[in-house]
């Protein structure tokens, strides 16, 4: 009898072990706009699945925290306790992040009671108070090992406004104060964090990317650092756009006209970084072998093309031969 091949679906410890790539997020028009982006791709283990996760969930008071790491598992439990236990007139984006964090102390601790201390009965406090006591001493500080072993591969980037209706941005962990980027004005989290940064600082630096830019500006930049953070491993081609502001009004891209592929479009034919030929050849002609001299009239002369330094090395060296050899003659 023949067996049907099976799909495997993905078990609960994979989907606590799915990674969940790139997100961003940027301030516009003087901290009224946030501009944010971030990827829908999931992988666990062989498995992966580009429009499979959201990961921009509001918790009100028109906040929203975008999420990345390889626990996405435990993200949505924690988000609804921070819906929970989140003040109703609270706006203060500090006082928010400091909830969020506690809220991620507390996951950890649930992960490490469920993977190492509930079959022995403990829970981390009772663990701490008691465990050196109930326990072999070899057991214990086995376990304590295990505990600082054990970490919460989960980020929150919170993005919002607060009273003042002043867009803020904070990235949280469950091992770290909150971290503040209104001066940066972007944000990024993820596998993907370090090429999106690389690419909003570029903008920032020579292209204009100001926290007064306005909200079309700045969405193309973020837009940018989204497809550029792509070469990334696991960061997804679909894409997650949404620009909020302080009264809870979102602005997204028109679906019905591919939503962020007319950009995409445009910037692989003119905006994204590509080879210049002229840079190829000037590097062709400046190079030179170990053992051949760079100050010798060969290479001087394939490099007085780029550089006057050059030049002005091999007409010194020219003068030079000439004056030796004169001399040589008059000798």
């Amino acid at each position: 009898m023949k067996h049907e091949p099976r799909c495997s679906k993905p078990s609960p410890a994979d989907w606590r072990a799915a990674k969940v790539t790139v997100c961003i997020a940027a301030l516009a028009e003087g901290g009224k706009k946030i501009v944010m982006a971030s990827d829908s791709k999931a992988a666990f283990g062989d498995f992966s699945a580009d429009r499979g996760v959201i990961k921009n969930i509001p918790i009100g008071h028109y906040y929203a925290i975008l999420i990345a790491g390889n626990d996405v598992g435990y993200a949505m439990p924690t988000i609804q306790r921070i819906k929970k236990v989140m003040p109703k007139d609270i706006t203060d984006p500090d006082s928010i992040a400091m909830l969020v964090h506690e809220q991620l102390v507390i996951t950890r601790k649930h992960k490490i009671e469920a993977r190492l201390l509930s079959k022995l009965g403990f829970t981390v406090d009772s663990f701490m108070k008691t465990g050196k006591d109930l326990l072999t001493e070899s057991v214990y500080y086995d376990l304590i090992s295990e505990i600082r072993r054990e970490e919460l591969s989960l980020t929150f980037l919170l993005a919002g406004f607060d009273s003042a209706k002043r867009g803020h941005l904070r990235i949280v962990t469950s091992d770290d104060s909150p971290q503040d980027f209104d001066m940066l004005n972007f944000a990024a989290i993820g596998s993907g964090a370090q090429t999106a940064l690389a690419s909003l600082s570029f903008a920032k630096d020579h292209c204009g990317l100001y926290h007064i830019s306005d909200m079309a500006h700045v969405t193309y930049h973020v837009l940018a650092a989204k497809f550029m953070a792509e070469s990334a491993t696991d960061v997804g081609r679909q894409t997650f756009f949404v620009c909020t502001g302080p009264d809870g009004e979102c602005h997204f891209l028109n679906p019905f006209a591919g939503g962020v592929e007319p950009i995409r479009r445009i910037w692989e034919e003119s905006g994204a970084p590509k080879p210049a030929q002229q840079a190829i050849e000037a590097a062709r002609d400046l190079m030179h072998e170990g053992d051949e001299d760079p100050e010798s009239a060969e290479c001087l002369t394939r490099a007085m093309k780029y550089a006057s330094p050059a030049k002005k090395s091999l007409i010194e060296l020219k003068l030079k031969q000439l004056t030796s050899g004169t001399s040589m003659g008059q000798q």
